[in-house]
């Protein structure tokens, strides 16, 4: 299964917010709802074909193997965020941070300075959380 790297995702991803703000899911069942949106996805150009194939074969490879999916719940609750940069919502999100891969081989010394570089950059994320209010 070939994944698409997540700088390729990006541009979609405010188009695919935006959508699933609004998408409402006429079947009954988890697995089905999984499979409707994957396929909106690729209707939309969001996502591949492939995509859509992968969702499917994962679902099915669960169920073969006893997987039950939770019930749906039957309550129509509405999500009542409102956008803020002044709510932890928006603040201290889960944030990926993008490191050069450390499977290659290179020198003791250079491993030490990415290993520093990844612990200061949490460092300055922790503070930035913590100076928020939010930490």
């Amino acid at each position: 299964m070939i994944w698409v790297a997540d700088r390729e995702v990006l541009p979609s991803a405010h188009e695919m917010t935006e959508f699933l703000e609004s998408w409402k899911c006429d079947e009954t069942a988890i697995a089905l709802c999984s499979l409707s949106l994957a396929k909106e996805f690729s209707r939309r150009r969001l996502w591949s074909e492939q995509d859509v194939t992968a969702i499917e074969v994962w679902i099915n490879e669960l169920e073969q193997v006893g997987y039950e999916f939770p019930a749906m719940s039957t309550s129509n609750l509405e999500c009542a965020f409102m956008y803020s940069e002044n709510t932890k919502g928006q603040n201290c999100r889960p944030v990926g941070i993008d490191f050069a891969s450390s499977t290659h081989k290179s020198s003791v010394g250079s491993n030490l300075v990415t290993a520093s570089e990844k612990i200061e950059a949490f460092r300055a994320l922790d503070t930035w959380c913590s100076e928020s209010g939010y930490g």
